[in-house]
């Protein structure tokens, strides 16, 4: 269970324990998805425009809710990850966020959509916590954070790409 695999990411002598292969891929989900909503938020407006007949101020708005909802679990949530579990608050948050995430595309009523953005935030910024304090616990973070960035950007490339040709 404990077996060393030598990775191709950590260098010639250095070895990653399946402990943070879990961090590595954990680190990464929890990115991706605060990635895919920046990521997303000028699809989310647009859609909220076209298929809404909403207001461009207004849908700005609406995204405009759920960064702030990120920024304040960083506030409010953040300097307490490290003495909770991280692993059941990015699960939380994450199921939080995608729950939200569902339940908007059900919601045409702006006030009701525009606390339903802010509640996708706050389960992102959750998970976007809980990865980056699991992350940093690492033996070489600054090596694993650098992957998970770089795995997460050139997701979102691949996305803007495969966008670009459904259109």
């Amino acid at each position: 269970m404990n077996q060393r695999v030598r990775s191709i990411f950590s260098g010639l002598n250095a070895t990653y324990d399946r402990h943070h292969w879990n961090l590595l891929l954990g680190g990464f989900a929890g990115f991706l998805l605060g990635n895919l909503t920046h990521g997303i938020a000028p699809v989310i407006v647009g859609v909220l425009v076209a298929g809404l007949g909403m207001e461009e101020s207004a849908a700005g708005l609406v995204v405009s809710a759920e960064f702030a909802g990120i920024a304040l679990t960083a506030i409010f949530v953040g300097p307490y990850v490290a003495r909770l579990s991280k692993r059941r608050i990015a699960i939380l948050g994450c199921l939080v966020a995608i729950g939200a995430h569902l339940l908007s595309t059900l919601i045409t009523q702006f006030e009701v959509l525009l606390i339903v953005r802010l509640v996708a935030g706050l389960g992102t910024g959750t998970a976007l916590a809980a990865a980056g304090a699991a992350v940093a616990t690492a033996n070489k973070a600054d090596r694993m954070f650098a992957f998970i960035k770089t795995g997460a950007a050139a997701c979102m490339a691949a996305l803007v790409v495969a966008g670009g040709y459904s259109v």
